[in-house]
C-alpha cells in the first residue's frame, strides 16, 4: 500500500456511524469489498466526506457505479464526497427503486471524461443542489478532470434551470 494511503477499516467497528468526515493530506482508497463493508456497518449513514479532492497518482478503484450501489442501499445518504472513476459513465444508469435523496456531491480528483454524466446526475439525484468539483489547490495532476467536471457542473446548472 502507497504510505500516502489509509485504510479505514478500523472504522467499521463504529456500526451504525451516521456521519463520517475526513480531510486529510492522504489518500483513502476506497475498494469495492470496503463499499459493501460499509454498506453492512454503516447503514444509517447520512454524511460520507472521504478526502475526495487531495492528489493522487493513481485512479480510483470504484467508479460510478459503486456511488450508485451507496445511494441505493444507503437512503439517508445527503452528502457525499469521494473519489470515483466516472470516464466510463453513459448516462443510462439508473438506481433501483426510489430516487436519491442525495443534496452534496463532492467528486474533487474523480477522473471524468464523458458527457453522460450531466444525464446521471440529472436522473439518479434529483434533490442535488451542490455538485463541488474543488480540487486541491497547487496539484496539477487533475486540470484535465477539473476543467471537465466544470463543463459537467455548467451543464448540469443549466438542466436545472431549463426543468
Amino acid at each position: 500500500m502507497d504510505p500516502r494511503q489509509r485504510d479505514i477499516a478500523p472504522l467499521l467497528d463504529f456500526i451504525g456511524l451516521r456521519s463520517l468526515i475526513i480531510n486529510v493530506p492522504c489518500n483513502i482508497q476506497l475498494t469495492s469489498p470496503m463499499i459493501y463493508k460499509m454498506l453492512t456497518a454503516w447503514p444509517y449513514l447520512h454524511c460520507l466526506v472521504l478526502a475526495p479532492s487531495r492528489s493522487l497518482s493513481h485512479p480510483p478503484s470504484i467508479d460510478h457505479t459503486h456511488v450508485l450501489e451507496l445511494m441505493q442501499k444507503l437512503p439517508n445518504l445527503r452528502e457525499l464526497g469521494i473519489r470515483f472513476n466516472a470516464s466510463g459513465v453513459a448516462g443510462q444508469e439508473r438506481i433501483a427503486g426510489s430516487p436519491s435523496k442525495l443534496r452534496i456531491l463532492r467528486v474533487g480528483r474523480s477522473p471524468i471524461c464523458s458527457s453522460g454524466v450531466i444525464t446521471l446526475l440529472r436522473s439518479n439525484f434529483p434533490h442535488l443542489e451542490v455538485l463541488d468539483i474543488t480540487c486541491e489547490v497547487g496539484a496539477n495532476d487533475g486540470t484535465m478532470f477539473r476543467k471537465r467536471w466544470e463543463a459537467a457542473l455548467e451543464g448540469w446548472k443549466l438542466a436545472r434551470r431549463s426543468s
